[in-house]
C-alpha cells in the first residue's frame, strides 16, 4: 500500500518506519503544502495526518482532503492521536508496530484487492469444496518452506534460490486464485531473476505480507469448517 504521512514529530516518523518492512511505500510531509506537491507527483493509496498537523492547520488540511487518489475518489483519511469525527480511521499517538500491522491487515480488506478470488478458485477446483479445502491445507503447509528457502537465499547472496522458491510459490497461489500473492511472488521472482538484491528484498516483504493476507482468509473462510 501506499501512503503519505503527514507529519513534523520524529517519534511519529519513526513509528511508521516499521511499514516498510512489511512491504508498504511510506512517504512523509512535514507541511501540508508538502504534502500536496507529493500528492501530485506519486499515485497514492491513504493520507495518514499527525494531530500536530490538524491543530495547527485545520482548514488547509480539509481542502487537501477532496484530492481525489489513484482510485478517483478522495483519499482515506488516517486520523493520529486526534478524532473530528470526519476521518475514516484513527491510531493513538504514536502507534506501535502490532498497531500498524493490525491496522494495515484490516485495512487491506477494504482498500486492497482480495487476497483469494473465491469463485476463481472453485472454477478452477471444478466447484469441489472439498478439493479446494484439501489444496488449502497443503498450501499453507507448504509456503513457510518457501518462505525459509527466500530467507536462506537472501542470507548466503543467492538469489536464484529466493528466485527459485518465488517460483513455486507463485504457482503454488495461482492454483488457489490468490491474485495478490501470485502478482508479489512473480515481481520477487524477476527482481530475483535479475540478481537486482535491495529490489528482491523489498518484493519479498510484499510477498510475506500478502501471504499472511492470504492464510487470515483461508481460516476464516476455506477451512473455518475443518
Amino acid at each position: 500500500m501506499r501512503l503519505l504521512l503527514i507529519a513534523k514529530d520524529l517519534e511519529v516518523v519513526i513509528a511508521f518506519k516499521p511499514l516498510v518492512s512489511l512491504g508498504h511505500c511510506v512517504w512523509v510531509a512535514e507541511t501540508i503544502s508538502g504534502a500536496k506537491k507529493k500528492m501530485g507527483e506519486t499515485p497514492l493509496e491513504l493520507l495518514v495526518v499527525d494531530e500536530e498537523i490538524y491543530m495547527n492547520q485545520p482548514d488547509r488540511l480539509a481542502a487537501l482532503l477532496t484530492t481525489s487518489g489513484e482510485s478517483g475518489n478522495p483519499l482515506p483519511l488516517v486520523a493520529v492521536g486526534f478524532s473530528t469525527g470526519k476521518e475514516r480511521y484513527s491510531l493513538k499517538r504514536p502507534p506501535t508496530k502490532n498497531d500498524l500491522s493490525e491496522f494495515m491487515m484490516e485495512l487491506a480488506g477494504e482498500l486492497e484487492p482480495v487476497a483469494l478470488n473465491h469463485t476463481a478458485a472453485m472454477l478452477q477446483c471444478d466447484d469441489d469444496e472439498e478439493l479446494l479445502y484439501d489444496i488449502s491445507k497443503v498450501f499453507l503447509g507448504d509456503a513457510p518452506n518457501q518462505i525459509e528457502k527466500m530467507r536462506e537465499g537472501f542470507k548466503q547472496d543467492n538469489l536464484g534460490l529466493v528466485s527459485s522458491a518465488a517460483h513455486s510459490l507463485k504457482g503454488a497461489s495461482g492454483n488457489l486464485a490468490a491474485e495478490c500473492l501470485y502478482e508479489a511472488a512473480q515481481q520477487l521472482e524477476s527482481a530475483s531473476h535479475r540478481r537486482e538484491s535491495a529490489i528482491a528484498r523489498a518484493c519479498f516483504a510484499q510477498v510475506e505480507y500478502q501471504l499472511i493476507r492470504l492464510r487470515r482468509c483461508l481460516e476464516k473462510t476455506v477451512l473455518a469448517s475443518g
